[in-house]
């Protein structure tokens, strides 16, 4: 059996390590403490806590890692480029450029499908074309992925797409949450 030794771990495999190594002597380190009822040993006595963890210390600049540099802005075509290269890629995150101009991108092909949509659904007689459904169905995926990018982006946690299914308020705020700016995430379990 292999063990930790505080420094490295051991290179000998040893069955029954507990034979091999002898228990510590705690009555060594803290000669005034008195041994409890039922106890062969008394336990350790410490004089100061170990330091915890406290985020509102100041850390000297040194000890703190460095802010990661924002993203340079993309432009149109890279925008686009990168949100199907990323068709289903829900993780990282989405810069304000990259998911507004593929929202523009959406729109635009959207309103393009439009004539060729009706010319095709008053040929055959139907409600409406199919055009405009297969293109709804091929850009729900990576909207919903670079919708989530782009809220880790701005701070908040994924869940927060949902609120875009309230009907105007829920619209509205998720719009707001878009449009926001980079900042680092919050730290909150989901919402």
């Amino acid at each position: 059996m292999r063990w930790w030794n505080g420094v490295s771990w051991s290179d000998t495999y040893q069955r029954g390590r507990e034979q091999s190594q002898p228990a510590p002597d705690y009555s060594a380190a803290a000669p005034s403490a008195a041994r409890a009822p039922g106890l062969a040993v008394a336990p350790p006595a410490y004089t100061v806590a170990p330091p915890a963890y406290d985020p509102n210390s100041s850390y000297p600049a040194s000890a703190m890692p460095p802010a990661p540099a924002p993203a340079p802005p993309l432009g149109f075509g890279a925008a686009i480029a990168s949100v199907f290269r990323q068709y289903a890629g829900f993780v990282g995150v989405a810069t304000r450029s990259e998911f507004w101009y593929f929202a523009l991108f959406a729109i635009l092909v959207r309103l393009a499908l439009v004539i060729p949509d009706i010319a095709i659904a008053s040929a055959y007689d139907l409600d409406s074309g199919p055009l405009m459904g297969l293109w709804t169905l091929g850009v729900l995926l990576p909207s919903l992925a670079v919708g989530v990018r782009r809220l880790r982006d701005a701070g908040y946690a994924w869940g927060w797409i949902f609120i875009g299914l309230l009907p105007i308020v829920g619209t509205i705020i998720l719009t707001v949450m878009l449009a926001s700016a980079s900042r680092p995430p919050r730290p909150t379990a989901m919402f």
